[in-house]
């Protein structure tokens, strides 16, 4: 039986439950899972015979591309939009697709702040993954795709990943998943300093 969800976490329709791809019981058993098929999806995404530039990983067909690489071995639904509603943002479920086409111009538009550098390449990539998992646009998982997205970003201008609190498990409570939360929650008022700083501890 897999566990219910903690603070900040989306917790699985009975719908979604049945697109799971694996006989799993645990949510241990999910969350290894699901960790190998979203490294083998980083491997794919980072290790290109031509890397990858940033308007490219902002192309939204890209995206949910993206998601179905990270997540189509464990869930029936990876890169599809969500057809429900969920306790996390505020975009109800028909608004996606408009809601997508809106962060993905704003990305873009901090992308050309960032080349005529008037921005960090880190505020762009936390700015980007701060609106993406705002949208929430996919059943579950937008944490950890948003994630990727922002260290493609930075991987597209030459930089190193983000570490995002030093490599933890994000999914787990705990106090790391704690400050990673308020940060989010600080960014929602417009405060991304938090953020910035927890991406790159």
């Amino acid at each position: 039986m897999l566990d219910e969800p903690g603070p900040g976490q989306t917790p699985l329709t009975d719908e979604q439950k049945t697109g799971l791809l694996l006989p799993l019981s645990t949510q241990a058993e999910l969350n290894a899972a699901e960790a190998d098929s979203i490294a083998k999806a980083r491997t794919w995404a980072i290790v290109r015979s031509r890397p990858l530039s940033s308007a490219q990983v902002l192309r939204e067909e890209w995206l949910k591309r993206l998601h179905k690489r990270m997540f189509d071995s464990v869930w029936k639904w990876a890169g599809t939009y969500r057809q429900t509603d969920v306790n996390i943002g505020n975009v109800f479920w028909p608004q996606v697709p408009a809601a997508m086409r809106e962060a993905l111009d704003d990305a873009t538009f901090w992308v050309d702040l960032r080349e005529e550098n008037e921005m960090m390449a880190v505020e762009v990539a936390v700015r980007v993954q701060h609106k993406l998992v705002a949208v929430h646009p996919f059943p579950n998982g937008n944490g950890r795709w948003s994630r990727l997205v922002a260290d493609l970003l930075m991987h597209s201008q030459g930089a190193r990943p983000l570490s995002w609190g030093g490599g933890v498990n994000l999914q787990a409570q705990g106090d790391t998943r704690s400050t990673y939360l308020a940060a989010i929650y600080a960014a929602d008022n417009g405060d991304f300093r938090d953020l910035i700083a927890f991406a790159q501890s």
